[in-house]
């Protein structure tokens, strides 16, 4: 929870010189003469809104186990709804200004109820349209205005992908990365296939038990 509050409570702060707000602990300024002292210049601190969105496989694939015995997609809704459910709670204690959606692809990307995202996802379960999905979540976080501090994609996938999606994959992360911060995590994805080898890397959960780890890292990657 820490580690969320500092890392995305991004903070703008501006300065108002030559200020004109009345500074009443010196008001006795007026009467020494001490003008300067009777104004004094005006902290504006906004905070910046932030959103994550998360970007789950539901294709039919994912209903494999890990290496610990663990199936995918339970891996994965126990790891997202672990998170979600510190950002709730820093929202209501903290003030953390962040928004979250969950989407889920198959064929095609889908934007989850977040009330309900559990249940939706299970639903799934048909081809893998990576690239595609992928860019209907990229381009829906681009077109938010309202966002004016991190915006970032958290994409979870079993690889299991032509190498051609692959590059173009990779290659539209790179385009817009000034702009949206994304992530790749495999689930399960073959160690020495493309998917691992250019774009997930490290960030390929195996096992249940290291998944909260790695999306926590990568989050800190993003916002870093």
């Amino acid at each position: 929870k820490q580690a969320f509050k500092e890392l995305l409570n991004i903070k703008e702060k501006r300065i108002v010189f030559e200020g004109m707000k009345l500074n009443t602990e010196e008001i006795t300024s007026f009467f020494t003469g001490d003008i300067e002292q009777l104004f004094h210049d005006e902290d504006i601190i906004k905070v910046k809104k932030s959103k994550l969105a998360f970007c789950l496989d539901g294709s039919g694939s994912m209903s494999s186990n890990l290496i610990d015995g663990s199936q995918r997609t339970e891996t994965l809704v126990r790891t997202v709804r672990s998170i979600i459910n510190i950002l709730k709670d820093l929202q209501e204690t903290e003030g953390l200004n962040i928004s979250y959606d969950v989407w889920v692809f198959d064929y095609n990307a889908e934007k989850l109820d977040i009330n309900n995202w559990e249940r939706e996802y299970s639903t799934h379960g048909g081809g893998t349209n990576l690239l595609e999905s992928f860019l209907t979540v990229q381009d829906d976080i681009l077109k938010n205005q309202e966002i004016d501090g991190s915006k970032m994609v958290i994409l979870i996938t079993d690889g299991e992908v032509g190498s051609g999606e692959i590059n173009d994959l990779r290659n539209h992360i790179i385009k817009h990365g000034a702009e949206v911060r994304c992530m790749v995590v495999g689930i399960g994805a073959t160690l020495t296939g493309r998917f691992v080898e250019h774009i997930a890397g490290d960030n390929n959960i195996l096992a249940q038990e290291h998944a909260d780890s790695i999306i926590m890292d990568c989050i800190r990657t993003m916002i870093e």
